[in-house]
Order: structure tokens, then sequence, then C-alpha cells
């Protein structure tokens, strides 16, 4: 069945700036028409009860490493990009005019406000919106009348209908037997790849390519995560590739986000269509990896105890993921895990009760306290956090197991990747 791809984006939103330098090469590799679907990102935000200023809610450790992808991403495509000064401005005249404008304009005149805000720093004021209007070919002052008013507000309820949370999103669209149409969707200019597998078109796979000798990559992580599971069945094979050592480094995700003054548990204070759409998320990553995710029945999980068993053994550190997120165990339950490791492994049962025996040394409290202190330090304020090290520039930090690729390129590059805002 043909499949429809469309771009939902706002002209402030400077991810769905970077998309855009990309949608219509997008386009040409796909061979298809990509919609260009206008909505105002404020009002799906008001649907879905986020705040309006998103980054306002983030610790600054979150926020410098926004602002710092930003760069990388426009770095890595070759496109211009520098933080508007006038950010965040209000965008409802732009999106307005461009829900006007005509299908085959909408490009065009996306990417002369897009570089006028976000490559230029020239605010949308009116003079901007006048020349937008002779581009899309509408009378001045278009995005005023009661039409344009009615399509922005039609658009951006279909979007937060979709399931819309942000931008921008990709939705892969598809009409069923049933004469209904069906979407999925793809949140962020980071999700191409997956963009272009729900067209029938999957990125190659990574090869072998050498980092610079004596490079490292600190991984941390705590069971407690989802995410970090679907790293530790990838982080090994991706960084064996480019010969760089891997070092794992668990610390206590929740005395982290204490310090940070952040929610325990983020996706309870997610929206619901952000929820929803995160734990898809999870799917759809452990399909892409190739590897079995099961929501455990206990969440969240006490770590501390297994934790210390990877500082104890770190060759158990993929079986105690295992149990966590494919086989359902409460890891934190100690006679529940004792049982469950002895199953796995029961020509080692004599060792395994002295193993749990030994976590509770002081010593071992105080490391993993350490390595939860090393991190804060290092400016990680979520998990999976890779740290960088190469011999030839300063440590650069990438958060997320969605960052596994960007990680590679960055250990293989000619250059040291990023690790702080350009000055202007």
């Amino acid at each position: 069945m043909k499949k429809t791809l469309r771009f939902w984006y706002d002209v402030v939103c400077p991810y769905a700036y970077l998309a855009s330098t990309q949608v219509e090469q997008l386009s040409a590799e796909l061979g298809v028409a990509i919609e260009w679907r206008p909505m105002l990102l404020g009002g799906v935000f008001r649907h879905t009860g986020a705040p309006q200023v998103p980054a306002a809610q983030m610790s600054p450790s979150k926020a410098l490493m926004n602002s710092l992808e930003l760069y990388r991403w426009a770095q890595a495509w070759g496109v211009p990009f520098r933080f508007s000064p006038h950010h965040p401005q209000r965008s409802v005249e732009a999106m307005r005019l461009l829900c006007l404008c005509p299908q085959a304009l909408r490009p065009k005149v996306s990417l002369f406000l897009y570089e006028r805000y976000w490559v230029r720093g020239e605010r949308l004021d009116e003079e901007g919106l006048a020349e937008a209007c002779a581009l899309a070919g509408l009378s001045a002052e278009a995005w005023k009348s009661e039409e344009a008013k009615r399509l922005l507000f039609s658009e951006t309820a279909r979007a937060a209908e979709l399931g819309v949370f942000g931008a921008p999103t990709f939705e892969v669209a598809e009409l069923g037997e049933d004469g209904v149409e069906r979407s999925e969707l793809y949140w962020g200019q980071d999700r191409l790849d997956h963009v272009r597998a729900a067209m029938g078109a999957p990125p190659a796979p990574l090869e072998a390519r050498p980092a610079p000798t004596g490079t490292e990559v600190i991984l941390y992580h705590d069971l407690a995560s989802p995410f970090s599971y679907l790293a530790s069945t990838q982080a090994a094979r991706v960084i064996a590739l480019t010969g760089a050592k891997l070092s794992w480094r668990p610390i206590l995700l929740g005395a982290l986000f204490k310090e940070l003054g952040a929610p325990n548990v983020p996706l309870f204070e997610m929206s619901a269509a952000k929820r929803r759409y995160m734990s898809q998320e999870l799917t759809r990553w452990a399909s892409w990896w190739g590897v079995p995710f099961s929501f455990p029945e206990r969440f969240p999980l006490r770590t501390p105890t297994p934790l210390r068993l990877c500082l104890l053994k770190p060759e158990l550190t993929p079986l105690l993921y295992r149990l966590a997120w494919v086989e359902g165990v409460d890891i934190g339950d100690e006679e529940r895990l004792l049982t469950a490791l002895l199953t796995a492994l029961p020509e080692r049962s004599a060792e395994l009760q002295a193993l749990l025996d030994d976590t509770k040394r002081p010593e071992l409290k105080a490391q993993l306290k350490a390595n939860t202190d090393e991190a804060y330090q290092r400016g990680v304020f979520g998990v999976p956090s890779f740290e960088l090290r190469r011999p030839d520039g300063p440590p650069a930090l990438f958060w997320g197991q969605d960052r596994l690729k960007p990680l590679y390129e960055a250990l293989t590059a000619p250059e040291p990747a990023l690790a702080s805002i350009p000055q202007a």
C-alpha cells in the first residue's frame, strides 16, 4: 500500500529548522513527495498540557546539552545555525501564513522564514512576513485573514489529535483496506533513519573504523533505566568497531535526579501523549536493535544492590539488565534477585550468595556514591550517558541510547566532537 509522509513543524523550533534542511533531500532519496504541515507548537503544548517553554523546566545541564546538540547536528549536516537572540518568539502569524501557502511553495517559504530566524538571527516581523507573502503569491498581510486563523487552528488540532506533542514530527501514514488512514509518528530531527526504514529504506549497518589510539568511552548507567538496558545490548558492539576502550560506570540515577532537582521518574511527569510515544519508542528501539524487551511489573526499580554487584563483577551487568528488562525480575528484591541469578548461573551458587553479602560493604556504597558524584560533575543528567575521551580533544558527553550512531561518528571523525557551545 502507498505510504504518505508528512512533516509537522513550527518555524520557531530549532530542531524543526534542522530537520527542514534535510526534508527535500529525504524526499529525493525516498522518491516520495513530502507534505509540509505547519502547526502552532504552542497550541500543541496547550493541547497536551506541556509547558510553553520546555527548556525552562529542565536542569541547567540538560538545557546545555540540548543547546549543544543543535550545533552538533548543524555541523554534522553542514548547515548554518545560530541560536536566535529573539527566541522564543511568537510564531502564530508566520504559521498562519504558511497554512495559506500552496503546498508546492511551502518548502521555499518555510525555508525563507527558517533562515531569517535561525541563520540571520532576525525577528519574524511584518517586513519578513511581507516578503514571505510575496514568495507565496499571497496578498500583503494575508496572515490576518479569518481563513488563515481557521486553518492554523484546524491543523494544530489535527496534529494534537494524531498524538503530536513536539516538533519536528514526521508522520508516516498508510490507508488500510478498511479505508481508515493509520499513522506512525517519529519525533525529532534525529529520527530520519527510522523514517527511512518506515518508508522501506533501512540504513546500511555501521562498519569497522578506527578511533584515535588511546580513546575511551565511559558509560554512565543505572539498571533502573529501560534506555540503559537498550544501550547495554549495543554499546560494546558499536564501540568495538572503533577499537576504543569501553568502561562501564554504574551510578544511582535517583540520587543524581535529587541533586539536579529533577523528577525521580521523568516518565511519570510527561504529558499523556509523550508518555505513550516514549513507551512506543522503547518497543521500536528494541525491534531496531533486534533485542527482546518487556516492561517489568514493578516500576520504578530499586537498584542499589544490583548496581553494587556490577561494581563487584562487571561481567554480570548484561545478565542483570536481562533479568530486569526481559524476564521482568524485581531485581530490587534481594531474594528474587538471588533466585534469578541462581537459575541463570547454577554452577556459581556459592559465589553468588557471597557476592550479595559483599554488596553491603561500606566501600562499595561509597564507590557507587563517588560514581554518581563524578557523573554530576561531568554534566550527566540522565542515563545512559557516554563520555567520549579522545586524546586529541576535551571530553564530550552524549546522552541517550539513541546517540550510539552519533557517538560512533564522533569516535572516528577526523576532528574531536563539539564539547561546548561555539562562541559567536
